[in-house]
Parts: C-alpha cells; structure tokens; sequence
C-alpha cells in the first residue's frame, strides 16, 4: 500500500490545483475487558482498558503537480488515546 490521494487536482493547466497525497500510517491498537460477577448474586463489574496508536507514527501529506517531485504540506506525530472504564451493574 503506498500513498492515499486525500484531493485530486482541479482546474486548468494555467490554474491547477495540486494532488494532495498522504503516506502510508502504521497504527496499533489494544484492548483489555475484564468482567467480574460478585460469587453471592451482588453487583457485577467490568473494566476495560483501551490504547490507539501506540507507535505514534508520523502522517505526512505532500503536493504534487504533474511529473514534479512531491512538496511536503503537513507532518505532524500522531497522538497517543488511553482511556479506563468502569461499569458496575446492580
């Protein structure tokens, strides 16, 4: 898989809009649920844990116009997401 094309070129050839292109990001994820039932019929609880992105990879988007080698437009890490849930269920 190479780069994604985020916005075609529009316009004539005097007034063209560049391709905006964006390489390729690599992402992991993680997810973690564990449930819990009280042993004398009391409340029942759960916990979940989830992590996006935990390579943080860089996302760069670069013009290009016709044959022309590509200009960097953005670049920029990617954030990292943590979030911790608790449910409990009487």
């Amino acid at each position: 898989v190479g780069e994604t094309l985020a916005t075609g070129a529009a316009g004539g050839i005097e007034d063209a809009n560049p391709n905006v292109l964006q390489d390729p990001l690599g992402t992991l994820n993680f997810f973690f649920k564990k449930d819990m039932e009280s042993q004398r019929g009391g409340p029942r609880m759960s916990f979940t844990l989830r992590a996006k992105n935990l390579l943080q990879d860089e996302r760069s988007t670069s013009y290009q116009v016709g044959g022309l080698s590509p200009q960097i437009k953005e670049f920029r890490r990617t954030p990292l997401r943590v979030s911790l849930g608790a449910t409990f269920s009487f």
